[in-house]
């Protein structure tokens, strides 16, 4: 009796594992597969005058762009190049918090959009800004301009109290929406008429340049980023790991990648970055990047090349750009 149960704990044993050794080989498949179907890209982190997170990023040309950021209540900065990202200055005066989204119409002027609704503009390449700040007084995640005279902003804390402003005269006057349950965090234009404005659950669409806006999709994810292609064509990312896809100026919207479900990799995406109708990419956190190069349709994760927050990103050309990310980090990649 001894001896038998010897003999079946000892088989039981080499059960496990020959169980276990299959185990591991499957999984060393798997991820060897995996591994082979990432994108591999070449990377430079380049050195920034400041250690502070980027937040956005802006590039007029080729050569000419800006990053900014900062801390929450402390300080913003903004930082600006002159040839393609490869070096880095800070702007001599910015303000007294951080900053999260911008837009630029040349190397000289543009817009900023800053914690507690701080809107800036600047002619001087960002030496100084003339700010207004709105009595809702949250912070203004997203900005959007279709041409110098047409803007939109978005703006929200957390998951609820957001709002979104128009401006039809470059910025002298902005026209502000009441405020709403749901917190906003970016917007984009797709034409002089149809603008979306994205945030938690919630996308909205104007048809009117952004003087009213109509729910076209609730209950989703809590969207970071968005960009449109052309004026019919764009995408949709969230922070639950949703990529959505419209092609009838955002009138409706395909799911392209669902919210993260348990037991799979969690996606937080943060920005989105198209170049032409077909090529474009997101960021994330924890180094997340997927790219597509068939306008959205289909997506393939990038070979992480840091564990650091990507914040936002811009295309120079299809296939290289400029990423932001926490700590102050600049990277420049290409295929």
């Amino acid at each position: 009796m001894q001896k038998s149960q010897t003999d079946y704990i000892s088989r039981m044993e080499v059960s496990f594992k020959n169980r276990l050794l299959i185990t591991v080989l499957l999984l060393s498949c798997i991820l060897g597969a995996c591994n082979k179907d990432k994108i591999t890209l070449q990377t430079q982190e380049i050195q920034t005058p400041t250690s502070d997170d980027l937040n956005t990023v802006f590039f007029v040309d080729a050569l000419h762009g800006f990053a900014a950021g900062g801390t929450k209540y402390d300080r913003g900065i903004l930082i600006k190049t002159k040839d393609g990202g490869q070096n880095w200055s800070s702007a001599d005066s910015v303000g007294p918090k951080a900053i999260y989204a911008s837009h630029f119409f040349t190397a000289e002027k543009g817009f900023i959009g800053a914690f507690d609704s701080h809107v800036g503009y600047t002619s001087d390449s960002g030496k100084t800004f003339s700010n207004r700040v709105f009595m809702n007084y949250l912070p203004i995640r997203g900005l959007a301009f279709f041409d110098t005279q047409n803007g939109v902003f978005a703006a929200g804390t957390n998951y609820s109290d957001g709002s979104w402003a128009v401006t039809h005269d470059g910025g002298m006057h902005w026209t502000e929406s009441p405020l709403q349950i749901h917190s906003f965090r970016c917007v984009d234009y797709a034409d002089a008429q149809n603008v979306c404005v994205g945030g938690y659950g919630t996308l909205l669409h104007s048809g009117d340049g952004g003087d009213h806006f109509d729910v076209v999709k609730k209950e989703g994810d809590f969207y970071t980023g968005l960009q449109f292609m052309n004026d019919s064509r764009g995408v949709a990312v969230g922070y639950q790991g949703e990529i959505l896809l419209t092609t009838d100026k955002v009138l409706t919207w395909k799911k392209i990648k669902s919210i993260n479900q348990p037991f799979e990799t969690q996606d937080h995406f943060l920005g989105v970055s198209f170049f032409d109708a077909q090529h474009g990419y997101v960021v994330g956190e924890s180094g997340l990047m997927m790219r597509t190069s068939d306008g959205g349709e289909s997506w393939k994760r990038v070979k992480t090349f840091t564990d650091k927050s990507l914040r936002a990103v811009q295309l120079l050309t299809a296939t290289s750009g400029v990423i932001v990310a926490e700590g102050g980090k600049v990277f420049l990649f290409k295929e």
